[in-house]
C-alpha cells in the first residue's frame, strides 16, 4: 500500500532516481525532487513527487527520464511551444525559435504576439507602437474554452498549420496551451494542383462537347462563304461584308480548333526531341512578327542537345504561344527584350522565357481557359491553357512568375535517356 503522507515514509529507505520531470501547478516542466521507497515495486513504476511549489503535498507521477523528454520535445520535426494563460512563452523548442528568427533565450517569458504576432496597425504619429494580442488569435480561444483549435496561418511565403491543445490540471482547469506548428506549404500546393487538375478535366469535357457542336454549322458557314467569294458578280459593298463574314468565321474556327487541342490528348507515340531545335525553329517561324514588333530576342541555349520524349510540333506550339504572349505584353512599351534559355537540372530539361514587360497581376490564373489580360476581341484566353495541356501531357509543368524587371515563364520536362533526337 502506498503511503499517503510524508510521515508515512518515516523509517523507509528512500532513494533518489535519475533526473525526471513533471508539470507543476504553474505549468512549468521542471526537474522535481522525486523520492521512491526502495522496497516499493510497482508496474508501471511510480514515484512520489514532492513539488517545488507545493512542498507539503505528495503526488504520484509516472517516471519520465529527462533525456527522453528532451528528445521528444527538441528533436521533433514540429515547432512546439507552451504558452501560459496570459499568452507568455514558457517553453519553446529549437524549431519554434528558428521559425521566429530568434534564439530561444530571447523569446522565453515574452508574449507570443510580441515575437510572432500579426503586424499591428500604424500607431498615431508620435505614439509608440505597443504590442497587442492578435485580433484573430485562435490560441486565446483554446485557453478560454479548453477546446483543441486548428488553423492555417501565412508566414512570409509559407503556410503554417497550427494545432493549439489545452493543458489542464487534474481538476480540469486550463492552465496553458501547447502549440504544434507544421509547414504545410508544399502540401497545400499539391492539393491545389489536384483541385486545378480536376477543374480542368471538368472544363475539358464540357468544352469538347461544345466545340464539336459548333464545328458542324461553322463548316457550313465557311463552305458557303468560300463559294460566294468565287463569284465575280457581287457588288463591292456585298463583297466587303462577305470578307468580314469569312474573316470572323475563320477566327471562330481557330477558337474551336484550340478548344479541341485543349481537350484532346495526342494518340501518337512520343519520340526523342531536342528542345534546342524546338526553340530555334519556333523563332524562325516567328521571324516576321518579331521584326515588326521591334522586340530584341536573346538566346542562351545549352551547348549540348537536350532531349525529351515528346511531339516536336506540339512543343513548338508551346514555345510560339509563350513568345507571342511576350510580344503582346511588350506592345505597351518601346521595343523590349525576350530572353530564351535552355538548360538541364537533375533529371529534367528546362526552358525559360524572360521578358521585361509589366508584371502580371495574377500569374496563377494565366493557364486557366478563357482567362486573358488582353483587351476584348484581341485574345481568346486559350493559347496558354493549350500550352499547359500540352506540357502536362508530356509529363512536365509550366509556371509563370514575376521577377525583378519582368516576367518569367518556365517549362520543365522530363529528360530523355535516349541519345538520339528526331
Amino acid at each position: 500500500m502506498l503511503p499517503a503522507s510524508p510521515q508515512a515514509l518515516t523509517g523507509a529507505e528512500l532513494v533518489a532516481p535519475e533526473d525526471s520531470i513533471a508539470a507543476t501547478r504553474t505549468g512549468a516542466a521542471r526537474a522535481l525532487h522525486l523520492q521512491k521507497p526502495a522496497a516499493l515495486s510497482l508496474e508501471p513504476p511510480l514515484v512520489i513527487a514532492e513539488l517545488d511549489d507545493c512542498p507539503a503535498t505528495l503526488q504520484f507521477a509516472e517516471f519520465v527520464p529527462l533525456t527522453e523528454w528532451r528528445a521528444l520535445f527538441h528533436d521533433s520535426p514540429l515547432a512546439i511551444a507552451y504558452v501560459s494563460l496570459d499568452l507568455r512563452l514558457v517553453r519553446v523548442n529549437g524549431r519554434f525559435a528558428m521559425l521566429c528568427g530568434r534564439m530561444a533565450g530571447e523569446i522565453l517569458g515574452r508574449h507570443c504576439y510580441e515575437v510572432c504576432g500579426e503586424a499591428p496597425p500604424d500607431p498615431p504619429e508620435g505614439a509608440a507602437a505597443a504590442p497587442q494580442p492578435c485580433p484573430s488569435c485562435r490560441v486565446a480561444e483554446t485557453l478560454r474554452t479548453g477546446a483543441v483549435v486548428e488553423f492555417d496561418r501565412p508566414h512570409g511565403r509559407s503556410i503554417l498549420h497550427v494545432v493549439a491543445s489545452p493543458v489542464a490540471e487534474r481538476w480540469g482547469e486550463v492552465m496553458g496551451a501547447v502549440l504544434m506548428i507544421a509547414d504545410v506549404t508544399s502540401e497545400r500546393a499539391q492539393r491545389q494542383q489536384v483541385i486545378e487538375a480536376q477543374r480542368l478535366a471538368t472544363v475539358g469535357t464540357m468544352t469538347s462537347g461544345v466545340a464539336h457542336e459548333l464545328r458542324n454549322p461553322l463548316t457550313s458557314i465557311l463552305g458557303f462563304a468560300q463559294l460566294l467569294r468565287r463569284r465575280t458578280d457581287l457588288p463591292e459593298g456585298a463583297r466587303s461584308q462577305l470578307e468580314r463574314i469569312w474573316t470572323e468565321a475563320q477566327r471562330c474556327d481557330h477558337i474551336v480548333s484550340n478548344l479541341l487541342k485543349f481537350t484532346r490528348r495526342s494518340g501518337r507515340a512520343k519520340a526523342p526531341v531536342d528542345v534546342n531545335r524546338v526553340v530555334i525553329e519556333s523563332l524562325d517561324l516567328l521571324r516576321h512578327p518579331l521584326q515588326a514588333s521591334g522586340v530584341r530576342v536573346h538566346q542562351a541555349l545549352h551547348p549540348q542537345p537536350l532531349q525529351v520524349m515528346g511531339h516536336f510540333c506540339e512543343l513548338q506550339q508551346v514555345v510560339q504561344n509563350i513568345v507571342r504572349n511576350a510580344l503582346d505584353a511588350l506592345s505597351t512599351v518601346q521595343g523590349g527584350n525576350v530572353t530564351l534559355r535552355t538548360f538541364p537540372r537533375d533529371a529534367s530539361v528546362l526552358m525559360e522565357f524572360e521578358n521585361d514587360g509589366p508584371p502580371i497581376a495574377e500569374p496563377h490564373k494565366l493557364f486557366q481557359p478563357f482567362f486573358t489580360t488582353k483587351e476584348p476581341g484581341k485574345g481568346t484566353g486559350l493559347g496558354l491553357s493549350v500550352s499547359h495541356a500540352i506540357v502536362r501531357d508530356h509529363g512536365g509543368r509550366i509556371e509563370a512568375m514575376n521577377a525583378p524587371g519582368g516576367v518569367v515563364f518556365r517549362v520543365t520536362l522530363p529528360r530523355s535517356p535516349s541519345p538520339d533526337a528526331s
